[in-house]
C-alpha cells in the first residue's frame, strides 16, 4: 500500500479537486470537511502527509497544527486564503511544512506535494557525516495576553522592519522586556517617537541605557475593534506610573510583540554543544559552536532575527564546514 494522504478541507467541490489533481495509484486519499473527522483518522491511520484548509467549521487550522505537533512530525501544508505574512508566519511558527494561497495552480500543488513526501522519504535512516551545519531556526514566543491573536494582521505584528511603515507618526506599543525589544523600538522610533515599551510585568532586561519609555505593568488585553485601539493594563508596585488607577487604557494604534525567541536548539544540547544564557546556541564569528564540526546559523543563533542575518550566517556556516572538511580530509 502507498503513502496516506489526509485532505482537510470544508468545500466539498475543492476537497474533489484536490483529490483529482493528485490523483495517484500509489496514494491512498482520505477526504474530511471537520477538524472533529481529521483527528479520527489521524488517530487510526499512519498519515503520510496532511493538507490542511485554515478556516474549518469547527475551529482553526493553524491551532489544530499546534495540536498534532504535540504528538507528530507528519508533513503539513496549510490551505489558506490569506496571503498576509502574518498568516503565513504564524502558521509555519505552529510547526507547517509549507503553504498554499487559494486560489492556487494545480500544477504547483502538485510539486508541493512531491517535495514533502520526497523530504518524509530522504529524512529516515543514519548519515555518516564529518560536519553538520544546523539552521534549525527558532520558535517565537508569544505572551498569553487576551485580543492578541484576534487582532494580528489589524494592529498586532511580529517584525518591526516589515511593518513600522504603517505606522508614521502614530503611538506604538512593543511588548518585550529584552534586547529584542529594545531593538524593535528602536527600529520604530525611526518612523514615531510615540513610541513606549510594555514588559508585561516583567523586569527589564536590557544591556544598556536607551532614551525610549517603559512601561512595567501588567497588560491585561489589547482592545479595539475592527483594529487595535489600546491597552488594558493592570497597576502594579512596579508601574512607573504611581498615580495610575488599578486599571487604566492607554491608547495605541500598534503593537509589536518582541519577546525573542525559543531557540530550537534541544538537538546542540543533546550533542554537548555550549548553550547561551538566552537559550541560542553559542557560535564563534565563523559560526563554529563548541564542538568541532558542529556549526549554526540563523535565527537559532540568537541576536538580530531577520533573513539578511540568517542568509549571512547560513554562507559563512557552508564556508566555515567545507574548510573543515577539506582539513580532516587532510589529515
Amino acid at each position: 500500500m502507498g503513502e496516506k494522504i489526509l485532505i482537510v478541507e470544508d468545500d466539498k467541490k475543492l476537497n474533489d479537486g484536490i483529490r483529482l489533481a493528485l490523483k495517484n495509484d500509489s496514494c491512498l486519499f482520505y477526504q474530511c470537511r471537520s477538524l472533529k473527522e481529521a483527528r479520527e483518522i489521524l488517530s487510526g491511520e499512519d498519515i503520510a502527509l496532511v493538507l490542511l484548509d485554515v478556516n474549518l467549521p469547527d475551529g482553526n487550522g493553524i491551532d489544530f497544527v499546534k495540536e498534532i505537533r504535540k504528538n507528530s512530525q507528519v508533513p503539513i501544508i496549510l490551505l489558506t486564503v490569506n496571503n498576509m505574512e502574518v498568516d503565513i508566519v504564524t502558521g509555519l511558527d505552529a510547526g507547517a511544512n509549507d503553504y498554499i494561497t487559494k486560489p492556487f495552480s494545480l500544477m504547483v500543488l502538485r510539486a508541493r506535494v512531491a517535495v514533502q513526501l520526497r523530504n518524509k522519504e530522504t529524512t529516515a535512516g543514519d548519515f555518516d557525516t564529518v560536519s553538520v551545519i544546523l539552521a534549525t531556526g527558532g520558535k517565537r514566543s508569544a505572551p498569553k495576553i487576551p485580543g492578541l491573536k484576534e487582532f494580528e494582521g489589524r494592529g498586532v505584528s511580529y517584525c518591526a522592519v516589515c511593518d513600522a511603515f504603517f505606522y508614521r507618526g502614530k503611538e506604538v506599543a512593543v511588548v518585550g522586556n529584552g534586547e529584542f525589544a529594545l531593538h524593535e523600538a528602536e527600529e520604530l522610533r525611526n518612523v514615531t517617537q510615540d513610541v513606549t515599551i510594555y514588559t508585561d510585568g516583567k523586569e527589564p532586561e536590557f544591556s544598556r541605557e536607551h532614551p525610549i519609555a517603559v512601561n512595567t505593568m501588567k497588560i491585561q488585553a489589547i482592545e479595539g475593534d475592527d483594529k487595535v485601539s489600546g491597552l488594558l493594563m493592570q497597576s502594579d508596585t512596579a508601574a512607573q506610573d504611581a498615580e495610575a488607577p488599578e486599571n487604566s487604557f492607554y491608547p495605541v494604534d500598534g503593537v509589536f510583540v518582541a519577546l525573542g525567541t525559543a531557540g530550537s536548539t534541544e538537538i546542540a544540547r543533546q550533542m554537548g554543544a555550549e548553550i547561551t544564557d538566552k537559550g541560542n546556541i553559542k557560535t564563534d564569528e565563523e559560526m563554529a559552536t563548541t564542538i568541532p564540526g558542529l556549526f549554526a546559523a540563523g535565527d537559532c543563533t540568537g541576536g538580530l532575527l531577520q533573513v539578511s542575518k540568517a542568509v549571512y550566517e547560513g554562507s559563512m556556516a557552508a564556508i566555515s564546514a567545507g574548510k573543515y572538511v577539506r582539513h580532516k580530509k587532510v589529515s
